[in-house]
């Protein structure tokens, strides 16, 4: 995982990773034999992403083949909340979503990551956000129906909307 760097004051949040570096460690999760997690450690890991909460499956799970197990993990933050005070701030978001499928035939992994998702002006902040898991989504339907033709992404897994709770974790955590 060459491209991720840690953030120096410890914030897990604002780790900088690319989509190369998701899909190792999505293969770290799913492959057999590493030398870097015990078959016991991937379980939980993916045991973890299987148990999401249910208003958290959006993202790359979006088309997924119906058939599949769905293991997922997402991400987003602010960029800042000082859109009104600063006009080259206007609250953008990074909203990321890492998938693991498997089960039967599967044994893919996808990462979807996005940044600069802009609030409107006069909109609100959670705007960019839903745009972001918008984009997300299309992406992932396209990805999963270009590896399954014959399960199109609208025969696939559809996620939920996030609901109000998710928002206001939204907007509190990041």
């Amino acid at each position: 995982m060459r491209d991720t760097v840690l953030d120096r004051t410890g914030n897990w949040g604002l780790t900088q990773i690319s989509a190369a570096d998701q899909i190792t460690l999505l293969k770290l999760f799913t492959g057999r034999g590493n030398a870097v997690l015990s078959h016991a450690s991937r379980a939980y890991a993916l045991r973890l992403m299987h148990a999401v909460e249910k208003d958290q499956r959006w993202g790359t799970p979006a088309g997924a083949p119906d058939t599949s197990t769905i293991q997922v993990k997402n991400g987003w933050l602010q960029r800042s909340q000082n859109g009104p005070r600063d006009p080259f701030d206007r609250g953008d978001w990074k909203v990321n979503s890492l998938g693991a499928f498997t089960g039967g035939r599967y044994d893919y992994g996808l990462a979807v990551l996005t940044e600069n998702n802009r609030v409107p002006k006069g909109r609100p902040a959670t705007d960019g956000w839903y745009y972001g898991i918008d984009t997300i989504e299309q992406v992932s339907r396209a990805a999963h129906h270009a590896l399954y033709p014959d399960r199109s992404p609208s025969r696939g897994y559809t996620p939920p909307r996030p609901g109000r709770a998710a928002v206001k974790q939204a907007m509190t955590v990041g």
